[in-house]
C-alpha cells in the first residue's frame, strides 16, 4: 500500500492531493479553497465526485484500472512494449519503451523513469526521493489538455496506514 501527499501547482493555484492505494484500489482526494474532489476505485467499480456531482467511472476505463498497482512502475508489463530502443536526450542515453499508449524514457544509468509521452499527456520527472529503499518521484512537470502543472510530493508512506475501509464505494442520494 502507499499514501502519497502532493501539492499540484496549476494556473497559479495550489491543490493539495492525498492518494491512498492498496493493490489495484485507490482513493484520491484533491482540496482547493475548501472544496474537495474525490476519485475512488474499489477494485471493481468507482466514481468521480466533484463538489457533489458524482459520476461513475466509465466502463471502458475499468479494465485498465483493475491492472493498477500501489506503485505505478510495478504495472509496467514488458509484453505491452513491442518496441525498445535507445535514444539520446540532452546528451544522456535513455532506454525507450514504446507502445500504442506512448513512449517511456528510462535513464540508462539509473534505470529510473525520466519522461513519458503518452496520449493523456507528457510528464518529466525532475527528481526522486527514497522511501524505505524505493525511489519514488518527488517532483514532476506534467502537461495535458493544454495545461501545465508541477506536482511536488511532500510525503510518501509505504505499507502502513491503508485498509480496505478506505475504498468503500458510497452511494449518495
Amino acid at each position: 500500500s502507499t499514501i502519497t501527499e502532493n501539492t499540484v501547482s496549476v494556473q497559479g493555484m495550489e491543490i493539495q492531493m492525498t492518494t491512498k492505494k492498496l493493490g489495484n484500489k485507490f482513493k484520491s482526494v484533491q482540496s482547493l479553497m475548501g472544496k474537495e474532489m474525490i476519485q475512488l476505485f474499489d477494485g471493481e467499480k468507482g466514481y468521480f465526485d466533484q463538489m457533489g456531482n458524482k459520476t461513475d467511472i466509465p466502463a471502458d476505463k475499468i479494465a485498465e484500472l483493475k491492472k493498477g498497482k500501489p506503485i505505478d512502475a510495478l504495472a509496467f508489463d514488458a509484453s505491452n512494449f513491442p518496441n525498445v530502443s535507445t535514444e539520446k536526450l540532452d546528451g544522456k542515453d535513455y532506454n525507450v519503451l514504446s507502445s500504442d499508449k506512448g513512449k517511456f524514457y528510462f535513464d540508462a544509468g539509473t534505470g529510473l523513469l525520466y519522461k513519458t509521452n503518452a496520449g493523456e499527456g507528457n510528464a518529466t520527472i525532475k527528481s526522486y526521493m527514497t522511501v524505505d529503499g524505493i525511489q519514488l518521484p518527488a517532483e514532476v512537470d506534467a502537461e495535458g489538455g493544454g495545461q501545465k502543472m508541477t506536482i511536488k510530493t511532500t510525503k510518501n508512506v509505504i505499507n502502513s496506514g491503508v485498509t480496505d475501509a478506505d475504498f468503500k464505494y458510497k452511494i449518495v442520494f
